[in-house]
């Protein structure tokens, strides 16, 4: 008797029927990193031009000191518990990871660039400064040094305090108002807020703590990263795809 082949009929499989467990496994997961790792780390970069150079350093002895350009970012979190914070009438200060004392690096930082050179990198820690006088006649109460009892506001970040062979800061002032909320750390930085924002680096193993560099800066914007919640949209958008492939070749 003669016999026929007969196609036998594909069965469904859990694995080929069941695309959409992986992506439930996918979003569970960038759930948990988008609330776990929610980033409040602010960076900002900053451009200009120098206004003098000590004659040691490269800029100098190129020839180039005034109008070399100079590029540089900061970092800080102002969410975070700094390690040592104090406040006086019209004036506070913050060190956040390793600019206080016995403590462990973080993610702040500030690095300089001159002439496409790096001659400033630390990172780890931060020292900011908020000096505020909100109200014309208030003077503040005395501190390290004089403050004006005009309306005015000083931003300052320090960075290399505490024995380093090099220190650095950023400086942006406003001595006609105050421009900030509080004296708490700023959330936000607008370079138009401000009529002056210098740049130094400095050698503070000198008596007079010999000026290295200082510029002006002429730019000054904050860097845009992705929040962790558009973060999870890409990854459920790609994780639906790569389940629609697997569920159409099935």
């Amino acid at each position: 008797m003669a016999m026929t082949y007969q196609p036998q009929k594909r069965l469904p499989t859990t694995s080929t029927r069941r695309p959409w467990a992986v992506v439930a496994a996918v979003v569970a997961f960038l759930a948990s990193v988008a609330t776990e790792s929610r980033a409040d780390r602010i960076e900002y970069r900053f451009s200009g031009k120098l206004n003098d150079a000590d004659p040691s350093t490269p800029a100098a002895t190129d020839g180039h000191a005034a109008g070399t350009p100079f590029t540089g970012s900061f970092a800080y979190d102002p969410n975070e518990t700094p390690t040592v914070s104090s406040t006086i009438q019209g004036s506070s200060n913050y060190m956040f990871g390793q600019a206080g004392p016995n403590t462990s690096p973080d993610s702040s930082g500030l690095s300089i660039q001159v002439g496409g050179q790096t001659v400033y990198s630390l990172t780890g820690g931060l020292g900011l400064t908020v000096d505020m006088t909100p109200t014309p006649g208030v003077i503040p109460t005395p501190g390290p040094y004089p403050l004006p009892t005009n309306p005015h506001t000083h931003v300052g970040f320090s960075s290399g305090l505490g024995g380093a062979s090099m220190v650095a800061g950023i400086d942006l002032w406003n001595d006609n108002a105050a421009v900030l909320g509080s004296l708490a750390p700023p959330s936000s930085l607008n370079l138009s807020d401000f009529t002056a924002a210098m740049n130094i680096v400095a050698d503070p193993g000198t008596a007079q703590s010999r000026i290295l560099y200082q510029g002006t800066i002429d730019v000054l914007v904050e860097v845009t990263t992705p929040e962790p919640s558009t973060l999870l949209v890409i990854g459920l958008a790609g994780a639906g795809f790569l389940a629609r492939r697997k569920f159409a070749r099935a």
